[in-house]
Parts: structure tokens; C-alpha cells; sequence
């Protein structure tokens, strides 16, 4: 958008032939610092940017603050205009003279109004401008707002996934702990039936058929001893798989982004069943 004061009109410049007068030599500081704006379509993309705005918005001040003190030089100009024409007019009583200070006003209130009209001008796209840039900042301000309730969200869902991790390895932990009890358990009770085996072959001369009966019995409970163990050994293999699924699931469901926790619980997990197995 360019605004521009009106020309002159054609009556003026009919009379240029003659003779100017005192006034039509005072120089104006209106002509001399006319303002022309010129909107950049390439500035809507910048105006994303509220650094820009804010630059934008301090330029175009002060274009209305040097618009403002030329307005008020030309108004002051007018002033003293009309007051030597006043005073000049009680010297002058030629009606061509009367004329040319006539057209001289005239010119001057076309360019005090083309004046006004840019300032309306400017101060309306201004206060635009200033409204377009503080919406732009509550929406900015929402923005951001809303990512940090949904860091503080995914922090306290990081938590929750390491703490349900670290409450996994202390499962595992004790598992691995009983497996391992129980095996030195049955260990024990072997190397006492072992025991016992000897003692009784000591014995077989003079009882072999209740050496028979007690051999029997203790194979029988060793042999329940290991199947107990083996069952324990199975137990803690599918309590360790049915952990290692609930724990993919819920990892799963609050964490479905983040791939590292779920990787870091799947390889505790695994290292925990490793570390099950050899203890067996």
C-alpha cells in the first residue's frame, strides 16, 4: 500500500509564468518529507517470527514519530502561513495577488488532509499489526505451555517404568535366591541318602531285606527330591516369562515412543534369566 499526497492542481501550474509572490518562495518542510509506505509482501512470512514483530513493530514507531513531527512542522508552517497572509493582506489589495494566496491555502489544506489521511492510515494498520502480534504470543505462550505438562507427563512415566524395572530385578533377585536354596536343599538330602546308602551296605549281612525296603525308600524320596527341584526350575522359567510379558505390555502401553526403556528392561530381564539358569 503507497499513499501519496493529491498534486496540485492544474491552476497553479497555469500561473507559473508569472511572478511568484514572498509566500509562494517560503520553502515547506511538507513537500520536502512527504512519507510513502511500502508493504513488503514478503514481510507476512517474517511476521512468524516474534523477534521480527517486534522489530517491525519499533521501525514502523518511529516512521510514526518522524510522520508526526513533520504533520506538526506543516500544521506549524500553515499557522504562520495564515498569520502572513493575514498581515500581508492589509498591504496587498490586488485581486491576482488575493488569488494566488487563495490557491496557496488551499494546497496546503489538501496536504494538511493527505497528511491526516495517512496518519489515520498508519494508525490503523499499526494497532492491527499490534493486535496480530499479541495473538500470535498467546498462542506461542499456549504452546508452550502445553509441551511442558507433556515433558512433566513423559518424566513421570520414565519414573514409573524405572521403578517398575528396579522392582523386577529384586523379583528375579529372590526367585534366583529360593532356585537356589532349594537345590542345595536337595544336594544336601542326596548326600545324605548317600550317606545312608553306605551305612546301610555296612548292614546288608545282617539285614538285606530291610536294607532292600530302606534302599528303596530313599531312591523313592530322592527321586521326589529332584522332581520337586525340576518343578521349582519350571515354576520360576514361566514366572520369569509371565514378568518379562507383563512388564513388555506396560512398558508398551505408557511408553509407546521410547524405545531405550523398553530395550533396557527386556536385556534385565533376559540377564536375569541367564543368570537363573547356571544356578540350577
Amino acid at each position: 500500500m503507497i499513499l501519496r499526497t493529491p498534486k496540485k492542481r492544474s491552476r497553479l501550474e497555469s500561473t507559473s509564468d508569472q511572478p511568484q509572490s514572498i509566500h509562494e518562495c517560503i520553502p515547506t518542510r511538507v513537500s520536502d518529507r512527504r512519507l510513502v509506505l511500502y508493504n513488503d509482501p514478503s514481510s507476512s512470512d517474517q511476521l512468524e517470527e516474534q523477534s521480527d514483530m517486534v522489530c517491525t513493530y519499533h521501525c514502523r514507531q518511529m516512521v510514526k514519530s518522524e510522520f508526526m513531527d513533520a504533520l506538526g512542522s506543516a500544521e506549524k508552517e500553515v499557522s504562520d502561513c495564515q498569520s502572513k497572509l493575514k498581515t500581508m493582506s492589509q498591504h496587498l489589495d490586488t485581486k491576482s495577488e488575493k488569488e494566488k494566496f487563495r490557491q496557496r491555502i488551499l494546497a496546503l489544506e489538501q496536504e494538511l488532509a493527505a497528511s491526516k489521511g495517512r496518519e489515520n492510515s498508519l494508525q490503523e494498520r499499526l494497532l492491527k499489526e499490534v493486535s496480530d502480534s499479541h495473538n500470535k504470543y498467546q498462542q506461542q505462550a499456549t504452546h508452550s505451555s502445553e509441551l511442558e505438562i507433556q515433558l512433566k507427563k513423559e518424566e513421570e512415566l520414565r519414573r514409573n517404568a524405572d521403578s517398575l524395572a528396579f522392582v523386577a530385578k529384586e523379583n528375579a533377585a529372590d526367585a534366583e535366591q529360593k532356585l537356589k536354596h532349594f537345590s542345595e536343599s536337595a544336594q544336601r538330602e542326596k548326600q545324605i541318602l548317600l550317606k545312608e546308602i553306605s551305612e546301610s551296605q555296612s548292614e546288608a549281612k545282617t539285614s538285606h531285606s530291610r536294607l532292600n525296603m530302606e534302599l528303596e525308600r530313599m531312591k523313592f524320596k530322592a527321586d521326589c527330591a529332584v522332581e520337586e527341584s525340576d518343578l521349582l526350575r519350571e515354576k520360576m522359567e514361566n514366572y520369569v516369562e509371565k514378568l518379562n510379558e507383563g512388564l513388555s505390555r506396560r512398558v508398551t502401553v505408557l511408553l509407546p515412543h521410547h524405545g531405550e526403556p523398553v530395550n533396557y528392561l527386556c536385556d534385565g530381564s533376559q540377564k536375569a534369566q541367564k543368570s537363573a539358569h547356571p544356578s540350577v
